[in-house]
């Protein structure tokens, strides 16, 4: 006979409660719960007992289900230790500087707050300008025409040119030889008693000289 059988042949017997503790022995025999020594004591009492939780061991158990526990002190200090999931949203979320970080602790430490347009010519720029010339400056030089860098006519490839006027040039060696070629002897008698003429010569001196042209040019 299976359990099954065993606990509906119980019902049958036992629907006018007659012979209940007999069939319920019967019963619990049939499923192996039930000995022939029998149950003396249950955790040390007797009788008709009624067992506690203490009798159990779980005298610290609170009868509540799942949904209803409180938490524990255990969660709560573990709880305690944990920051809002908003808070910390928040604190992440802000650009305040929320860490009061400083300019030495980024790496920007000699940095001064200032705007680009505020910043002052730095040292190494002021050393730079130092060694520039001022814009009009060398407008100024550009703009010289009379001869600022001291050019000599040597400089230019004039450097046998004599500095006179067109008016004032002398007779050039190659014109002289030319004119001397096409003059007659005493045309050049002539010329040459001319040029003995000098500005301190007396009125004795010019006049023999004159003569002496004439004299030539005659010839």
């Amino acid at each position: 006979m299976d359990k099954k059988q065993a606990i509906s042949e119980f019902k049958r017997n036992t629907v006018n409660r007659q012979n209940y503790n007999l069939e319920l022995i019967k019963l619990l025999e049939r499923l192996d719960l039930f000995s022939d020594s029998g149950v003396t004591s249950v955790n040390g009492k007797t009788g008709s007992v009624t067992l506690s939780k203490s009798d159990i061991g779980l005298s610290n158990v609170d009868n509540t289900s799942d949904s209803n526990k409180p938490i524990s002190n255990a969660t709560q200090s573990a709880l305690s230790d944990k920051a809002n999931q908003s808070d910390l949203q928040s604190h992440s979320n802000d650009v305040s500087n929320p860490h009061e970080v400083t300019k030495s602790q980024v790496g920007l430490g000699n940095v001064d707050n200032t705007s680009d347009a505020n910043k002052p010519i730095s040292d190494a720029t002021q050393s730079a300008l130092n060694s520039k010339a001022d814009q009009s400056d060398l407008q100024s030089h550009s703009d010289n025409t009379s001869n600022p860098h001291n050019v000599t006519a040597s400089q230019v490839g004039l450097g046998n040119v004599d500095n006179t006027s067109d008016a004032d040039k002398p007779v050039s060696n190659a014109t002289s030889d030319l004119i001397d070629s096409r003059l007659s002897s005493s045309q050049r008698t002539a010329i040459n008693a001319l040029t003995l003429i000098d500005e301190e010569a007396t009125l004795e001196e010019v006049a023999v000289a004159i003569n002496n042209i004439i004299q030539a040019l005659q010839a």
